[in-house]
């Protein structure tokens, strides 16, 4: 099993506070500049569409930056090009670490972890996996040189008996490209990946809590270790006042809505609606005005012939007379006076 840290919350709020006491101020100006190495990770980290160093990590870094006087520059790569070149001396620090021993020996990784996670499985929500066990046989995609890499093929799969052909690829992107054409059933990652604005709305995670760590900061082995320690005072203040810059960010990455997957039959029903009903209001509106326009025409048709009829009484020699049936005489034509010698 890969050997996790564990503090004790009381022992480490103690151990920093010492630490802040004995810890010479640091006198290094705008001109200690960290090479920072970043990766796709939304939200915990990622490059925005403007090019911009952007999530969680990237704002509570900037943040410690600005109150100990630190200068970042942030350089994107793939998550295994940042291990080697973090190991080779070629970047001063690397985010979001997961700790192993081997990491430990090639690193120096800070001693407060900036949040704790585990490791999570997606698929899509048609083939869902709801244990280990479900692994079994299963295509598994996985970010090449991370820990979900080693920590399925060093343990799960010896612990759990498992029969898995791993699929390694550069990073999350690739990931969901793999298990949406099918060339994978699930990927392995980081549980914030949940509240990423780049998974699809039919990826959902398992329900099977792995591995869970913390993530830290990967610095070179050379490293100053003072700044390293500015990094975990200044770390602990900020998780420890609600009112933080560490809250905010957190509010601001992980406070994604918890998505309701609507069936594509619904969406289509959705869509359409709306036009059937606009479609048959459209209709309605058409159809009266027709209708209003026959019955003005018809009413003409009617005045016209009325008139006609009436013309024709009045000039005709003939009597007319009209009695209802109650034997009350209702109309006499003009012509009855030639005829009678009396006014009508």
């Amino acid at each position: 099993m890969t050997l996790l840290r564990i503090y004790t919350g009381k022992y480490e709020k103690i151990f920093v506070l010492i630490a802040l006491l004995i810890i010479p101020p640091l006198s290094a100006g705008p001109d200690v500049k960290i090479r920072t190495g970043i990766y796709n990770n939304n939200p915990k980290v990622f490059v925005d569409s403007s090019g911009i160093p952007a999530g969680f990590f990237v704002d509570i870094t900037d943040e410690i930056a600005r109150q100990n006087n630190f200068r970042i520059e942030y350089i994107s790569g793939k998550w295994a090009d940042n291990i080697r070149k973090l190991e080779k001396g070629e970047l001063d620090m690397l985010l979001d670490v997961s700790y192993t021993t081997e990491r430990a020996q090639k690193f120096r990784l800070n001693k407060k972890f900036v949040i704790e996670s585990w490791v999570q499985a997606f698929s899509l929500s048609s083939r869902r996996v709801y244990s280990i066990e479900d692994f079994d046989g299963k295509k598994i995609a996985v970010i090449e040189n991370s820990i979900q890499q080693q920590y399925l093929k060093n343990d799960l799969m010896i612990e759990f008996n498992l029969n898995c052909k791993i699929i390694t690829v550069p990073g999350y992107r690739e990931m969901i490209r793999a298990v949406q054409s099918g060339e994978a059933d699930l990927f392995l990652g980081d549980r914030f990946f949940y509240f990423s604005s780049e998974r699809p709305d039919d990826m959902v995670p398992s329900p099977v809590v792995i591995r869970p760590q913390g993530l830290y900061y990967a610095f070179r082995k050379a490293f100053d270790q003072n700044i390293i320690d500015r990094f975990d005072s200044t770390l602990l203040l900020m998780q420890n006042n609600g009112n933080t810059a560490y809250y905010r960010a957190m509010n601001k990455w992980f406070n994604r809505d918890a998505d309701i997957i609507i069936p594509l039959w619904l969406k289509i029903l959705i869509a359409v609606v709306p036009l059937l009903a606009a479609l048959i209001a459209l209709h309605m509106i058409v159809w009266n005005r027709r209708l209003r326009a026959a019955v003005k025409r018809e009413t003409g048709k009617l005045l016209k012939n009325e008139k006609k009829f009436e013309s024709l009484i009045r000039n005709s020699g003939d009597t007319f007379v009209i009695i209802g049936a109650d034997g009350i005489q209702k109309y006499i034509s003009p012509s009855s006076e030639k005829v009678t010698g009396y006014t009508v």
